[in-house]
C-alpha cells in the first residue's frame, strides 16, 4: 500500500500534525477482515491491507506510539459500508482502539455477498458496522468536537432525482478513537 518513503511521509505528517483532526483519505478497508475459506481456513484479500498487513501494523503502531488524537480514516472501493475500530491488537478484542475507520460503498457497481459478509462478522469484532444492500456515500461533519459520519443511500442508482437517505450515522468524539452510534 505504501513504499518506504511515503510510509516515513506519513509517520513524520501525523506525528508532527497539530490539527484537530487527523484524517487519512485512502482508498480501501484498512482494517482486517477474517473471512472464512470453504476448507476451513481463511480467505485473504490481498488487494486490500490485508495483503500489507506489515504496513498496517507499522501504521498503527505509529499512531499508538506517538499518541496521535483524532485519527479519522476514510475508504471505498470495497462495495460497502463498513465502520470499524482500528487497533493495534486485532487478536484481543478488548484492545482499545487508535483511530476509526469509515468506508463508503459504491454508488453505481455491484454489491458484495451481503449474507456470506455478514456470516463472518463475529469473527471481526472491530467491524463496528456492515451492509452492503444499499449504494450510497458517506457525508461527514466536522467540529471541533465531534466527527459525525452519516451513511447515505439512494433509492435508485439509475434516476439522478432519487431520493437519499441516511442508513446509520456514527460520531466519533474528540479524543477518543472508536466510532460511537
Amino acid at each position: 500500500m505504501l513504499g518506504t518513503e511515503q510510509e516515513r511521509w506519513l509517520d513524520d505528517g501525523l506525528g508532527s500534525s497539530a490539527a484537530r483532526w487527523n484524517v487519512l483519505a485512502q482508498q480501501t478497508l484498512i482494517a482486517p477482515f477474517e473471512s472464512r475459506a470453504a476448507d476451513g481456513g481463511y480467505d485473504i484479500w490481498t488487494d486490500g491491507w490485508d495483503g500489507y498487513a506489515a504496513a498496517r501494523t507499522r501504521l498503527l503502531d505509529g499512531i499508538a506510539a506517538r499518541g496521535i488524537g483524532n485519527v479519522v480514516a476514510l475508504g471505498g472501493d470495497m462495495h460497502a459500508f463498513y465502520v470499524t475500530d482500528l487497533k493495534t491488537d486485532f487478536a484481543h478484542d478488548a484492545a482499545a482502539p487508535v483511530a476509526t475507520e469509515f468506508v463508503g460503498t459504491s454508488i453505481t457497481s455491484h454489491d458484495v455477498d451481503y449474507a456470506a459478509v455478514s456470516a463472518d462478522l463475529p469473527h471481526n469484532p472491530h467491524v463496528r458496522y456492515f451492509d452492503s444492500r444499499w449504494r450510497g456515500y458517506l457525508r461527514c461533519e466536522v467540529t471541533p468536537q465531534t466527527w459525525r459520519t452519516d451513511l447515505r443511500i439512494v433509492d435508485n442508482v439509475e434516476n439522478a432525482a432519487s431520493r437519499a437517505d441516511t442508513l446509520a450515522t456514527f460520531h466519533v468524539e474528540d479524543g477518543r478513537a472508536g466510532a460511537q452510534r
